[in-house]
């Protein structure tokens, strides 16, 4: 039995969708200081709960996929 809030695992292999134009910004304002609410804000977002909502974008697997990729290039730098 799942948790209260619990969101399905992505499955291996299985095919991400492409991010759309917020979540790129998001991604990128994020890599800038590891700091989701206030990459959330940045990015253009109401200012309305954004710890919430930056851990709602962050759950997305796409969204983490993008960021897991992002910091493995930034390391290999």
């Amino acid at each position: 039995m799942r948790g209260q809030g619990a969101r399905p695992r992505a499955r291996v292999g299985a095919v991400l969708k492409p991010l759309r134009h917020t979540e790129e910004r998001f991604v990128a304002e994020y890599l800038k200081d590891l700091n989701a609410a206030a990459a959330y804000t940045r990015t253009g977002f109401s200012s309305k709960r954004p710890r919430q909502q930056a851990y709602k974008m962050l759950s997305r697997a796409h969204v983490s996929a993008a960021v897991a990729a992002a910091m493995e290039q930034r390391a290999s730098q």
